[in-house]
């Protein structure tokens, strides 16, 4: 009797992990993320511009544990903190003055602030910059 408690306790507590991990959904953030598009001011922009890739200009790592880092035009850099809620994940400058709200729609993530909008996909390696 005391083996099957001990086996149900464990695998309760297997249990309750996985949901912990996968409920959440925070998992299928984590990673590396950068444009596939940008809007500004009503004109889109794809691919390449002058030889440079569109990828370049927003390129943003979600990390375990809610860090991660922004980087803009692929030097400036800045360390930023997430959440994720169900098909919205937030990011901050860490101190919470400037946030971003992204909505994950298919394999996309999706951002608008102002005239700027930003379509993300994930990629295992960020696009270098030209001259890199």
């Amino acid at each position: 009797m005391k083996a099957i408690k001990k086996i149900s306790a464990v695998v309760i507590t297997a249990l309750l992990g996985i949901l912990m991990l996968t409920g959440c959904g925070a998992n299928e953030y984590v990673g590396k993320w950068e444009a596939k598009s940008l809007t500004m001011s009503g004109q889109t922009y794809e691919g390449d511009v002058d030889g440079t890739p569109v990828a370049v200009a927003f390129q943003i790592e979600f990390k375990e544990g809610g860090e991660g880092e922004l980087l803009i035009a692929g030097k400036d850099n800045a360390k930023i903190k997430w959440e994720a809620d169900g098909d919205t994940l937030t990011a901050d400058s860490g101190d919470g003055s400037d946030k971003l709200t992204f909505t994950k729609d298919g394999e996309e993530l999706k951002a608008q602030q102002g005239t700027l909008s930003v379509v993300l996909v994930k990629v295992d390696d960020f696009t270098p910059r030209s001259n890199e």
